[in-house]
């Protein structure tokens, strides 16, 4: 899936579905959910165990291999890299403007929220926001409003 990183919202519609958000639930087309979120079990990291990861199917593949790339990392640095994984699959507006959120399609993930909290300046790791840019995934932490715990399998939204 490296090779096309969907940019802006008629790209993310044709690739991971066009999905219609009301009141944080999954209105259109019906089954959609069902057909194409999956759940991934992420690996265990230094200073968390294993975690539930719903996801979208397309991601699910790539998203395993780079975490265990970043668990991988873990050893050779001798530290911890992930504290936390707290959420992917969330169907929800975006905190900041209404649109549909990355999560609501499962194409986004936060790591590390209580210690990098939106708007705040990153306290993640450099080393493992690289695992995920050089896998195409955009990181909030380079926004102009900086969300440094999210990630997303998308870029221009």
């Amino acid at each position: 899936m490296s090779a096309c990183i969907p940019r802006g919202l008629r790209q993310i519609r044709a690739v991971y579905g066009n999905i219609k958000v009301t009141d944080d639930r999954i209105v259109s087309p019906k089954g959609w959910a069902e057909q194409h979120i999956v759940l991934l079990v992420s690996p265990k990291f230094r200073a968390c165990g294993p975690t539930k990861i719903w996801c979208h199917e397309l991601v699910a593949p790539e998203l395993g291999r780079i975490l265990k790339r970043i668990q991988a990392l873990e050893a050779v640095l001798n530290k911890p890299l992930i504290y936390s994984i707290d959420g992917c699959w969330v169907v929800r507006a975006m905190r900041r403007g209404g649109k549909i959120s990355t999560h609501a399609w499962g194409i986004a993930i936060d790591i590390n929220a209580a210690r990098n909290p939106m708007g705040a300046k990153s306290t993640q790791s450099q080393a493992m926001v690289e695992v995920f840019e050089d896998a195409g995934w955009e990181w909030g932490g380079r926004w102009r409003n900086p969300d440094p715990m999210h990630m997303q399998r998308c870029s221009g939204y």
